[in-house]
């Protein structure tokens, strides 16, 4: 044990002396492995460092990712040099954390669009084609804050026109993004079939009853959002497994072991990179123990699935299984035990039963679960909320142990009470599990639903069919309708056809500034997506004459970048050259943006002209290559379409 707590002391010692700039921000080794391979992979060690003083000055937790590094062009108004920078920039999330802890968040209306306008652009790569776009002419978005104990609310109008981010800066066609998904403001969505975790347990979005629950850092929180719906008809992704199903719009959020990721991004990169994707369950909250007891937490679970209620303040436990006695027994928590003495007691119904051995009752004062729990068996969600992920664990624990059954590792709950049912949905959920939907069983006894109960794995995300693995698929969308609801964490708890699961949620950022003025003016990253920036506008600022920068992309594409990058790395001067980045970036994001086979053969043939035109053998290759991956991409998606 000693000899393991030398090494890890040696270990850190050295990552101490290697990077002190990191120690002295309170970074470890650990931590900063999982900033750069997962929160920022790729990203330069000097800009995760960056992002770090970004969120420590704000007072955000680095590692739920509430900025983003974004690769932007950034080109300087005095000397016209344009160099390509990761620049820090807080996402919709870091806006919604600030309205949250603001106390007076009151929910937000679904987004509203303008009329659609179709035009036509010029191809900058093709001077006698036209591009035809139709877009929405604007969107509004509203959100609600609490002034003076009245629900005000506060709206924000974006045109398209305005926002939409160009191919290039000499011409004024969209980019490919843009123009495949000119509703780049549209909600993130879920199908008609999807289950949000609210206080009441799993509902449809059409059929909330109960507060919508959000996933923080701590754990499940309360969210005074209302889920809202609208017309849409175009594609969805499905992943239809047993254990990972689900049906969201293409641009929405998903939470992965690789960070958030569009599910259309999603659909084509696990196409051909299935083993890095997989979609958590669980929700795995930090908060601390509340002021329960063990023993009280496992009888409210044993109460749950055997009790009942007297009458006369009092629950009574009747059991007769010997290991049944012995976890009660061992509680020392109940007023008195008695027998009773029913054995050979015939039941009536259908299907009498005959009763084989005396049953020991417990007696147990109420007011031990005075604020838990009521007559019914309905569960206080306050208190559900306030345990820690052990406690809840406990309680569900207990629950199972009277009322549920073991195959191998599989563990389902079997019941009948719909306040039962509530309980251990958000309990379940709590304690870091993941539930199933329900399976109805019908017997001479009567109804029961059967859940299925899964430990904190992740589901991975495949191309194809395989036992237990979702087969992700682009689908229409049936219902001709889409759901969703925006809480401020940006993470809600999920369940469609399998188990439960983690799943994400922009006008929005400019509604929630006008309504929260200390937000910034600030814009997001998901704002300037696509765009790029100027520098040294103020009139009398002088241009700095130094060698470009390199650009890291371009640099990455051609396979050049052979120098270790350190944290205390300086850009090397290199010869002028032509800089082709943007035109690269461009002609790329074109052929990776095909969504058929004559779309994608006019980006490769424009862009392969291009590229020869550049004389560059690197950028012939590596326009050859991702051409070539495209294809291969849309000639899978038409096989399994077949």
């Amino acid at each position: 044990m000693n000899n393991i707590t030398s090494i890890k002391q040696q270990a850190a010692d050295n990552f101490a002396a290697q990077f002190p700039i990191l120690v002295q921000r309170g970074i470890d080794e650990p931590t900063w492995n999982a900033l750069c391979n997962t929160i920022y992979p790729g990203a330069n060690p000097d800009s995760v460092v960056m992002a770090i003083d970004y969120c420590k000055a704000r007072g955000l937790d680095i590692l739920l990712k509430p900025v983003h590094l974004v690769p932007m062009q950034v080109t300087d108004a005095r000397s016209k040099e344009k160099v390509w920078r990761d620049v820090p920039m807080p996402g919709i999330g870091m806006y919604r954390i600030q309205a949250d802890r603001s106390g007076n968040y009151a929910g937000a209306d679904e987004p509203v669009f303008g009329p659609d306008v179709t035009e036509e652009f010029q191809d900058p790569y093709n001077q006698s084609a036209k591009i035809k776009v139709t877009y929405p002419q604007w969107c509004k978005y509203t959100v609600y804050k609490m002034v003076n104990g009245q629900r005000v609310a506060f709206h924000a109008l974006e045109r398209w026109k305005e926002n939409y981010a160009t191919q290039s800066g000499k011409t004024e066609c969209p980019n490919a993004m843009w123009r495949k998904r000119p509703y780049a403001q549209l909600a993130k969505c879920f199908d008609s079939e999807t289950e949000v975790l609210t206080s009441e347990g799993f509902q449809r979005f059409a059929q909330v009853t109960g507060r919508i629950l959000q996933v923080t850092d701590a754990g499940l929180e309360y969210t005074d959002a209302v889920p809202f719906v609208q017309s849409y008809d175009g594609p969805m992704v499905v992943a239809d497994g047993t254990r990972l199903n689900f049906c969201v719009t293409p641009n929405h959020d998903m939470i992965t072991n690789q960070g958030r990721v569009e599910a259309g991004l999603l659909y084509e990169q696990a196409t051909t990179d299935s083993d890095k994707w997989s979609i958590p369950r669980t929700v795995l909250g930090n908060r601390g123990d509340a002021p329960f007891s063990d023993s009280l937490l496992a009888l409210v679970g044993y109460l749950l699935a055997d009790g009942s209620h007297t009458g006369y303040h009092q629950y009574r436990i009747a059991v007769s299984r010997p290991y049944k006695v012995l976890a009660l027994d061992s509680l020392k928590l109940h007023m008195r035990k008695t027998i009773k003495r029913d054995a050979g007691r015939i039941s009536g119904g259908d299907r009498p039963i005959t009763t084989t051995s005396n049953k020991q009752s417990f007696t147990y004062d109420a007011a031990l679960v005075n604020g838990i729990m009521c007559h019914d068996k309905s569960v206080s969600p306050e208190w559900a909320l306030s345990l820690s992920v052990r406690q809840a664990r406990i309680v569900v624990d207990a629950l199972l142990e009277f009322d549920g059954s073991h195959n191998g590792s599989v563990r389902r709950l079997h019941q009948s009470n719909a306040n039962v049912i509530k309980a251990f949905e958000v309990l379940a959920v709590q304690a870091g599990y993941s539930i199933s939907v329900a399976a109805v069983q019908n017997s001479d006894l009567g109804q029961c639903s059967r859940f299925t109960l899964s430990e904190t794995i992740s589901s991975p995300v495949v191309k194809g069919v395989e036992k237990n693995r979702a087969s992700l698929t682009i689908q229409p969308n049936i219902g001709g309708q889409v759901w969703c609801v925006t809480v401020p964490s940006g993470v809600i708890v999920v369940r469609r056809k399998g188990l439960s699961m983690l799943c994400g949620n922009c006008t929005e950022a400019q509604a929630l500034r006008k309504a929260w003025p200390e937000i910034g003016s600030e814009p997001t990253a998901e704002e300037m997506e696509g765009k790029e920036i100027i520098i040294n506008e103020i009139p009398g600022s002088q241009p700095q004459h130094g060698a470009p920068a390199k650009s890291r992309t371009l640099d990455a594409i051609r396979g050049q970048s052979t120098e270790s990058v350190t944290l205390e790395h300086e850009q090397m001067a290199e010869p002028a050259q032509a800089d082709h980045a943007n035109a690269y970036a461009d002609h790329c994001a074109a052929i990776e943006g095909a969504s058929d086979t004559a779309e994608w053969q006019h980006a490769y043939t424009t862009a392969w002209t291009w590229a020869n035109e550049t004389g560059d053998q690197n950028i012939i290759a590596g326009i050859k290559q991702i051409a070539g991956e495209r294809k291969k991409q849309l000639s899978a998606g038409h096989g399994a379409q077949q």
